[in-house]
């Protein structure tokens, strides 16, 4: 099959790395894989090396002539069989292009509220696949008004090549970072701002750094509460205990130096990247029960789900996890076999190839029956009368 991606974005935060796994993971299972992106953004730099064709564009937003005639002449000269985009700015003018063309479209949405009613309940009725990233995401777009046959959980994927255990690289980092032997370090990847909890974790670890002086924290990231967290720190007496790393391409290099992640969000979260991320490589979570997060975890197995905005229970977590290391070794290998099972590129990429019809319907007429709300077994069938194999 062949697919047409579309991304205007000029960030990397979590719509932006679902965008680049989509795209490698499917051009690792031998798709066909060309991406229009907007020209010098972490995306375009992010794609570039790999086996996706990259199309670079300077691009305002979704109804900028030029990214239109950049689709229509992709369109013309390489008939691709999907397009798809998970911008809300690009979702209704993939839908009115796949229209005028024929090109089915497959749309991603990763924020739970949709605000126009038009868009909540005609837009997935619109487009032939509408996807969420957890059955939290689908419940609530339901809740608010949107089809439900027409609302489908497809988790986000992880490329579990990447993120994966690394002993030597271990040693590296934290030897780089100035860590003993005995240390115990808590990660947290993400904004620093309030709504991913770091106001919640910078209370929490200094409390238990107070019994337990052997803690220290790495902030992966950037945002407007990084000196707020440094000073406190410092006013509690444990400012050297906290590092902070800045945003990273090379996250995987230092999630390998972490005993535990925390992502301790205090606002919803329909997918938790940095949860699944982490236990890839073998680390275990520390997570707010809130939204999509506790579906990213087996909770007492690979992790440990908390109240949001308790800090109290994330402070007996990370004394906890932090006092046990055989615990934190037996939870870390669940996780990595997990996240294997559950959010890994191929097994993603695989199930989006089912509900794009690449097994179900080559070759046949089908229609689309109603998604499943739960599981992995959801339809396969195409909501237009032509199977892709005819779209031509």
């Amino acid at each position: 099959m062949k697919f047409l991606l579309v991304d205007a974005s000029r960030r990397a935060w979590g719509m932006e790395q679902h965008f680049m796994a989509l795209a490698r993971g499917l051009a690792q299972a031998g798709q066909e894989v060309l991406a229009i992106v907007q020209r010098d953004s972490p995306v375009h730099r992010g794609l570039q090396s790999t086996a996706v064709h990259v199309i670079p564009r300077q691009i305002r937003g979704g109804a900028d002539p030029r990214l239109v005639a950049a689709i229509l002449e992709v369109i013309a000269r390489d008939r691709p069989d999907w397009m798809m985009a998970n911008q809300s700015r690009m979702y209704w003018p993939l839908a009115v292009l796949g229209r005028m063309t024929g090109v089915h479209v497959a749309l991603f949405r990763h924020l739970v509220c949709i605000k126009r009613p038009w868009t909540r309940t005609l837009l997935p009725r619109v487009v032939d696949r509408f996807f969420v990233p957890s059955d939290y995401a689908r419940d609530e777009l339901i809740r608010c008004g949107a089809p439900a046959s027409y609302i489908t959980r497809l988790y986000n994927p992880i490329d579990v090549h990447r993120f994966r255990p690394d002993p030597l690289m271990r040693l590296r980092v934290r030897a780089m970072l100035g860590l003993t032997r005995s240390e115990v370090l808590f990660g947290f990847a993400g904004r620093i701002e309030i709504a991913k909890g770091i106001g919640v974790l910078r209370a929490a670890a200094c409390d238990a750094m107070d019994r337990r002086p052997g803690m220290r924290v790495l902030c992966l990231g950037a945002g407007p509460e990084r000196d707020v967290t440094e000073q406190f720190a410092r006013a509690r007496g444990h400012g050297t205990k906290f590092l902070f790393a800045g945003c990273r391409d090379d996250i995987e290099r230092y999630l390998a130096a972490v005993d535990v992640m925390v992502v301790p969000s205090i606002e919803i979260e329909t997918f938790g990247r940095a949860c699944a991320e982490a236990q890839a490589c073998e680390v275990p979570v520390i997570v707010s029960a809130i939204g999509g997060l506790p579906e990213t975890l087996l909770p007492e197995s690979s992790g440990v789900l908390v109240a949001s905005r308790d800090e109290a229970q994330l402070r007996e977590a990370m004394i906890r996890l932090g006092d046990a290391e055989s615990e934190r070794h037996r939870m870390g290998q669940i996780g990595r076999q997990y996240v294997c099972d559950h959010f890994s590129s191929e097994t993603i990429c695989r199930e989006l190839l089912t509900q794009l019809g690449a097994h179900t319907c080559q070759g046949a007429e089908c229609d689309r029956p109603i998604a499943s709300a739960r599981g992995h077994g959801q339809e396969g069938g195409l909501r237009r009368g032509k199977a892709i194999a005819g779209q031509k």
